[in-house]
């Protein structure tokens, strides 16, 4: 294009990033005598986590003395790690804490109602990656026993809390 002396020109496009980091962008101008003018655009490009939480008991009803196992799977779907996850499922009466697994070691506190078993922090949870725990219980109870688990992390806002229903039957 052929710019006349003294005006000047605005030239605008839009551009989607393709992968995080630091994009550079140049734009350089040809004067008619040869002279030429060249200026560049650093943006930079972060990526985001996000979490998808996976709670499914592996047993479904279960009879009161017979154990089940509570699978918990967490995905970083996003863009970017996420940092120091961490896995607590208060554990309702009617079942008691048999052994826990998982990537990192676990605590578990006994309080009034509830057995709450906590797992220490995963340190990092890289994109496209998956963490797996999981809870195995005894039913010691029985009728309709909600079993719940609670990830949190250093970007999310509020914890993620999924529950699932496990039938107990028995005398």
């Amino acid at each position: 294009k052929s710019l006349p002396p003294g005006e000047s020109a605005t030239m605008t496009f839009d551009v989607v990033p393709t992968a995080t980091g630091t994009g550079t962008l140049s734009a350089t101008v040809m004067g008619s005598r040869g002279t030429k003018a060249t200026a560049d655009c650093r943006t930079e490009v972060d990526g985001i986590p996000a979490l998808r939480v996976e709670l499914v008991d592996l047993a479904d009803p279960v009879e009161k003395g017979d154990e089940t196992t509570y699978s918990i799977r967490v995905t970083n779907t996003g863009t970017k790690a996420d940092q120091n996850l961490v896995l607590s499922c208060p554990i309702p009466g009617q079942l008691k804490l048999v052994t826990g697994t998982g990537p990192t070691g676990y605590v578990a506190t006994e309080l009034n109602d509830c057995t709450l078993i906590k797992f220490d922090p995963v340190r990092e949870l890289a994109p496209n990656t998956h963490v797996e725990f999981r809870v195995t219980v005894k039913a010691v109870g029985t009728g309709d026993v909600r079993f719940k688990a609670q990830i949190s992390s250093e970007h999310l806002t509020t914890s993620v809390v999924k529950e699932e229903s496990t039938r107990v039957y028995g005398n």
